[in-house]
């Protein structure tokens, strides 16, 4: 596929305008854009630049100037710079086919800075293209025998469906990854939910162990404990492997994502609950109790991390559960007894309406009661 390319001989056009000009002055100008014209031809672009701002000097609203110094930078590889020189020469031009020339020029420059962002932001380099394909149009409208623009337009827009497919497949492709990040976060609440009703377990057993102070009836239950603890471990496990197909690649010296933070978290976590499920197993409810505490604090950070807060605060003991329990018990009760408060209100005011209406009688219209007839 051919690109899009410079019109180099363009360069050149200074060296009759200041020719004509018959001046010392110009004559000047003129040495100083030849010898410019010179080393560009040589691929000394640095040198070309000093002697096209030297003789800018001399002609500082000359676009030809403008021109040459664009087509410098161009070749440079700085197109921004470019860009710059070009705006002013089309701005400064009086000759259509050097103002379509400038337009044209313009478009390379968009061209090339949708090239240069194609590798990393895909809509940045799809705006890029666009604006350059309205700057060919541009040069065509300026000048309509510039066939090179509408050989550029037809390429930009290649390149330009190209993008649009590419687009599109990352626009897919970050749908699939958010909708996967999200299902994570809901197996995550759900690991939490579990860990915390396998400690709370874990705790009512070892306060009837305390009480009774026998253990032997309590073994079965003590064993489900143990086999569910183990449960979560695998299934935490099994999260820690879908969060590692979620992380992106890594580059070196690059700061984990909250992704690769929260699976961090996640792999203490699993770590933690394999050793309470084993102490589980030996019905050392006591000794398994902290690495269950642990495995909960750790997948409360995952999630907050996940969630881009700040890591949630340290299990809840078993007092302030138990008081916790009571005070959500308590507000799911407040509204039914709202409204059963709400319902008596209701009926005694009813009631005490009626009673006075009845004591008053009925009432004709304007709130007058009539007079009885006793004739």
């Amino acid at each position: 596929m051919s690109r899009p390319w410079l019109a180099k001989t363009l360069v050149m056009a200074l060296c009759a305008v200041c020719a004509a000009t018959g001046t010392v002055r110009a004559d000047s100008a003129r040495e100083l854009v030849s010898e410019g014209n010179a080393a560009y031809a040589d691929g000394k672009y640095d040198r070309a630049l000093d002697a096209y701002e030297k003789a800018g000097l001399e002609k500082p609203e000359s676009p030809h100037l403008y021109f040459n110094r664009g087509t410098a930078f161009y070749r440079k590889g700085d197109y921004a710079k470019a860009h710059e020189m070009f705006e002013q020469a089309a701005l400064k031009a009086r000759d259509l086919k050097l103002e379509a020339r400038c337009k044209y020029n313009l478009g390379n420059c968009q061209f090339r800075e949708g090239q240069r962002q194609s590798d990393s932001d895909l809509q940045k380099a799809l705006d890029a293209y666009r604006a350059s394909v309205r700057f060919y149009q541009d040069a065509l409208e300026l000048d309509p025998e510039l066939n090179d623009a509408a050989h550029n337009i037809e390429v930009t827009r290649l390149k330009m469906k190209d993008l649009l497919d590419k687009l599109k497949r990352q626009q897919q492709e970050e749908k699939k990854e958010q909708e996967e990040t999200e299902a994570a976060v809901e197996k995550l609440k759900e690991l939490i939910g579990r860990q915390e009703e396998t400690l709370e377990r874990a705790e009512e057993l070892s306060a009837q162990q305390e009480q009774e102070g026998d253990s032997g009836n309590k073994k079965k239950e003590m064993d489900d404990l143990a086999s569910e603890q183990e449960a979560i471990r695998k299934d935490t496990q099994g999260l820690s492997e879908d969060l590692a197909e979620l992380e992106p690649s890594r580059q070196d010296q690059k700061p984990l994502s909250p992704i690769e933070k929260a699976r961090t978290h996640v792999e203490s976590a699993a770590t933690e609950q394999a050793v309470a499920a084993q102490r589980l197993h030996k019905q050392k409810l006591a000794e398994a109790k902290p690495s269950q505490e642990k495995a909960l604090k750790e997948l409360q950070d995952a999630l907050q991390t996940m969630s881009g807060q700040q890591p949630a605060a340290a299990p809840q003991q078993p007092k302030e559960r138990q008081q916790r329990k009571q005070q959500q018990k308590a507000e799911e009760r407040e509204p039914e007894k709202g409204r059963r408060n709400e319902t008596a209100r209701d009926i005694l005011n009813e009631e005490k309406e009626n009673r006075r209406q009845r004591h008053l009688g009925p009432r004709a219209p304007g709130g007058y009661r009539p007079v009885e007839k006793d004739w």
